[in-house]
């Protein structure tokens, strides 16, 4: 009885039994994840033949919806309060969202360093040389520093999107569990529609968030840095291309908040429509028992 017992409790799919196979980057060293090669198998599989759904590798234990779902859950205040949902968030993926910073710093550390040695070069090339194989440190500090870049642009970028999709994850399955137990009286103001419409629509704007929550920051440091280096070099002209910067930045700002207003009524207008529809499709199932 305890082996049947067990064997109902374990999953019809199980990779042991179906064969599939995780990702390579569950296994993969820090070397493999920075430089990616945890892909190449996938990518020569790829280049050999067409690939098919049974090619492509199942997620590792850490990124499935249940494991979310739990650190997700147990990271959820036992008492009531407020902004409930943006606190576990963020303790659930502070660790990710701290790394991606850690990337975006390192990112905007490097950005400038072109830019930074353009003089030097200017006078290495004019024949004024400061010390013995200067030209060597500058080509070998410039080429490094762009593969620095390039390297962190695209971990950024893909860390981004994997703790996003982390986030859409954790915050559908919440819902879904959520939703399957809402009483008569929660089910008047939160319809199939509104849940549907979380679901699909303000989860994915969630997620979207997460490749664009550094710019807060990042943004900012970057104009400051670039207006140093600007004035560094052409003095007070700087001023004028800053005023035209920050007239632009008030013209985006005007129309960001025209966008906001537009995108809520149209949040809206999907509610309303969800709402409508599954009201129409139930009084047609009504019509239809009666006829």
């Amino acid at each position: 009885m305890e082996s049947r017992n067990g064997g109902l409790k374990e999953p019809l799919l199980g990779e042991e039994k179906a064969g599939i196979s995780v990702t390579g980057y569950e296994k993969a060293g820090g070397w493999s994840r920075v430089t990616f090669s945890w892909l190449n198998p996938l990518l020569k599989q790829g280049a050999n033949k067409t690939l098919d759904l049974d090619d492509i590798p199942g997620l590792a234990r850490e990124h499935q919806a249940t494991k979310l779902y739990e650190r997700f859950i147990s990271n959820w205040p036992k008492e009531e309060v407020s902004k409930s949902t943006v606190k576990t968030l963020w303790k659930t993926f502070w660790l990710q969202l701290l790394f991606t910073g850690l990337l975006a710093l390192l990112k905007l550390s490097v950005t400038y360093v072109g830019p930074l040695l353009i003089q030097r070069f200017v006078d290495y090339t004019a024949g004024i040389s400061a010390f013995p194989y200067e030209g060597y440190i500058l080509v070998l500090v410039l080429t490094s520093s762009k593969m620095i870049e390039v390297v962190s642009t695209h971990l950024y970028q893909f860390t981004c999107n994997k703790l996003g999709m982390e986030v859409r994850s954790s915050m559908i399955t919440t819902i879904y569990r959520k939703g399957l137990r809402l009483s008569s009286s929660a089910r008047q103001n939160h319809g199939v529609g509104k849940i549907v419409n979380y679901m699909s629509v303000d989860v994915q704007q969630l997620s979207d968030a997460c490749l664009q929550i550094h710019n807060l920051w990042f943004v900012p440091a970057q104009l400051v840095v670039a207006v140093v280096i600007m004035f560094s070099i052409t003095g007070w002209a700087t001023l004028a291309g800053l005023a035209v910067m920050m007239c632009t930045a008030l013209s985006s700002a005007t129309t960001a908040r025209f966008q906001k207003m537009f995108q809520t009524g149209i949040m809206e207008g999907r509610d309303l429509r969800m709402k409508l529809f599954n009201e129409a499709l139930s009084n047609m199932k009504v019509w239809k028992r009666e006829l």
